[in-house]
């Protein structure tokens, strides 16, 4: 009887009860946004890179390797050997190493000499490789492929012949250009750094630091010497490496630190993205703030409009008491009312944020680099979030029940 009538109380204030559960269901959708949100960018960032399992350059610290070689910022305290760099693709442990060259850009773009080993075991997100929109992967050494941002803001297109400059700032007083580069690939948007990369041959990178003759049929003769065999480099900034055996990472890692003939550091991805994650941990705090505002607010919005339908609902409460309704009863009819507009508004807000991170998925992954997994929407973190605010709506409301309770003293028809 009390849920019927509590049903039909609300069935005669179909406008009032429609903009509230509205107003509700944009508060939970905020609250449930910025949760999930917040775990889809703290793991789209730590998979910024997989499929690589160990970093390894220069001494320096973790976060410095992780920024320079991952992200493309910051600029490398030193150079590790190819002697050394051989030595890592010769160890019977190392399925693959990938060479990084760093120095050089174009425009701000950083440059980035490597392999094709870059492209065939470089992952991203959800295990993701690395796709051509456009072209095909440098087959000549002074071939390039760009990321999707760098085509965009450059307005660049495929066959363009550009230089390189020497350094890494916006503008150069060095230009490479005693080779033009063609453009040969582009890469798909990836939502991460590589967007704003330009990748090369390590023997194209390598060719703009050599000595160039000023006879221009010395000029064709190297680049036909280079072009048929190759320039190995002196150095390289830093290398990836890919492990037969996950097992032995830790061992390989152990080795590598403990290199006698040069001093060499290697890190674990993962590891490097979790310290700088835990960097932000102020910026996260304040985002829970925010958080827990719009939380408190949707929470007060409900019970203002329950405590502002009361006047309109005195003749209502008398008419309760006069037919032997308890005090206690219109108690109750209010914690039901209000547990009732709660349950509707979590049950749209869960169906539509659902829908709409599905929807937007493909969007935010390829825009802002944020994957989307949808297998992980309902967790034990939205429980207790869900759990705490029907636990808080039942105390506030409290507040109206209880003037609807004193209200319900009245016995006069006409107050």
């Amino acid at each position: 009887m009390l849920l019927k009538l509590a049903y039909k109380s609300l069935l005669n204030r179909k406008l009032a009860v429609f903009l509230t559960v509205i107003s509700i269901t944009f508060g939970i959708m905020l609250l449930i946004s910025f949760g999930f949100i917040k775990d889809q960018v703290k793991s789209s960032f730590t998979k910024t890179i997989s499929g690589i399992d160990l970093i390894v350059g220069p001494k320096t610290s973790d976060i410095n390797l992780l920024l320079y070689t991952v992200f493309h910022t910051g600029s490398p305290t030193d150079n590790i050997s190819w002697n050394s760099y051989q030595q890592l693709t010769n160890n019977p442990s190392v399925q693959s190493a990938i060479p990084i060259a760093l120095g050089d850009s174009h425009k701000g773009y950083r440059v980035i000499g490597t392999t094709k080993a870059y492209f065939d075991n470089y992952q991203f997100g959800n295990k993701q490789n690395l796709q051509l929109e456009e072209g095909h992967w440098f087959k000549h050494p002074f071939e390039i492929v760009l990321g999707s941002d760098v085509v965009k803001k450059l307005n660049y297109s495929l066959g363009k012949e550009i230089v390189l400059s020497h350094g890494v700032s916006q503008t150069s007083f060095k230009q490479h250009d005693q080779i033009q580069f063609k453009i040969s690939g582009i890469l798909e948007q990836t939502g991460t750094p590589i967007d704003q990369s330009i990748f090369v041959s390590l023997t194209g990178f390598e060719s703009v630091h050599i000595n160039w003759p000023q006879d221009p049929n010395a000029q064709n003769q190297l680049t036909e010497h280079i072009i048929k065999n190759g320039l190995q480099p002196k150095s390289i900034t830093a290398a990836f490496l890919k492990l037969k055996n996950k097992s032995s990472t830790f061992v390989i890692q152990r080795i590598i630190n403990q290199n006698k003939s040069e001093p060499l550091q290697a890190i674990l991805p993962g590891m490097a993205l979790a310290q700088m994650w835990n960097l932000s941990a102020m910026f996260e705090k304040s985002l829970w703030l925010v958080g827990a505002m719009v939380f408190v607010s949707t929470l007060i919005g409900m019970v203002n409009m329950l405590i502002a339908s009361l006047n309109s609902r005195k003749k209502e409460l008398a008419l309760l008491r006069i037919i032997g309704a308890n005090p206690m009863y219109c108690f109750l009819l209010i914690q039901i009312e209000s547990i009732f507009l709660v349950v509707i508004s979590m049950l749209l807000s869960l169906i539509t944020s659902y829908l709409a991170f599905n929807f937007l998925g493909e969007w935010l992954s390829t825009e802002y680099g944020v994957f989307i997994d949808l297998s992980t929407f309902f967790n034990t973190n939205l429980i207790y979030m869900l759990s705490a605010f029907i636990v808080v709506s039942v105390i506030l409301v409290c507040v109206p029940a209880v003037l609807f309770y004193k209200q319900s003293m009245l016995n006069n028809i006409n107050k």
